[in-house]
């Protein structure tokens, strides 16, 4: 008897751990998987619960704000007469607005996913709140602003 070459044994080797590989898969049943929002399946539950109770969640906004308020006194230290205007341009939702309690809405839905039709019919319950450091950073830019333009 001749025996396999190495790469030749390797694809039968292979090729048989495949194939009993497939049938035991084909063998087994599986149940069902649950709904993709349905009860603690949720995968936005841990999202939003570490949104609503991280310290550090919170103190990446602070950082991220301070940051972005550095920025803005060096641009303005840079300012010569005659320059274009400086303009602050910022993203509203969890950005500057943390829309929390509409992602807290989706999972009493089922929902684990943004809706359209759900966000406009829950905007007007005015449940956004301003994420942290946002006011801060917004009212020392109008500061700033108001003292180099006077």
């Amino acid at each position: 008897m001749k025996p396999h070459s190495t790469p030749r044994r390797f694809a039968a080797i292979a090729g048989a751990t495949a194939a009993l590989l497939l049938a035991a898969g084909c063998a087994q049943t599986q149940a069902p998987p649950a709904a993709a929002g349905a009860g603690t399946n949720n995968l936005l539950i841990g999202a939003v619960a570490w949104k609503q109770t991280a310290a550090e969640y919170r103190a990446l906004y602070h950082q991220g704000f301070n940051v972005a308020r550095m920025h803005v006194e060096a641009a303005l230290k840079k300012r010569r007469p005659g320059d274009k205007p400086l303009a602050v341009v910022t993203d509203m939702d969890d950005t500057i607005l943390l829309p929390l309690a509409y992602w807290g809405y989706l999972i009493n839905e089922g929902q684990d996913f943004f809706d359209d039709p759900k966000w406009d019919a829950w905007i007007p319950r005015n449940q956004i709140v301003p994420s942290p450091g946002s006011q801060e950073f917004l009212r020392s830019a109008g500061r700033t602003a108001w003292r180099c333009s006077t």
